[in-house]
């Protein structure tokens, strides 16, 4: 009988084992979900700044409109991002209410019908608002882009990707 004393053992230190791996997947499992629910947070909070700088911009800074940007980027986020990090204006307003990594950046462009040279009160002319806004990191950042038109009160945006 004091031969099988040592096997007891082995079999109890192999069910401890068995545990502690299974609850170290677990852990790692609710940590990567715990990461992965806080970046899409931080993205949300990065959306909502932007749709804020949206209305601030068509609010406030439409007759601050300038010729439209020659970038030969598309709707490339990543390359009107770096643009508007450097070339935007600053809403420094938004960032010190909501706690952000950093200001939001606008841009706001007139456009012209091709037709005509320059907006007059008889035409109808329009606006491409840009805008760079970041969560609460800097990793978390998104390009959205509206387009106002003086003929219509409909505001669409969508986000650069």
């Amino acid at each position: 009988m004091a031969n099988q004393r040592g096997i007891a053992l082995i079999g109890v230190l192999a069910a401890l084992f068995a545990g502690a791996v299974i609850a170290m997947v677990g852990l790692e499992r609710a940590y990567f979900n715990q990461r992965l629910s806080s970046l899409a947070a931080d993205h949300y909070v990065a959306m909502e700044a932007a749709e804020a700088a949206l209305r601030v911009g068509q609010s406030q800074y439409l007759d601050q409109a300038r010729a439209p940007v020659s970038l030969n980027v598309g709707a490339d986020a990543r390359e009107w991002a770096n643009w508007l990090a450097t070339s935007g204006q600053p809403l420094p307003g938004l960032a010190d209410r909501r706690s952000l990594a950093r200001s939001p950046r606008l841009l706001v462009e007139r456009l012209k019908p091709r037709y005509i040279d320059d907006c007059v009160a008889s035409t109808a002319c329009g606006y491409r608002l840009t805008v760079l806004a970041y969560g609460y990191s800097d990793r978390s950042r998104v390009v959205l882009r509206s387009v106002v038109s003086d003929a219509s009160d409909i505001r669409l945006w969508r986000e650069l990707r």
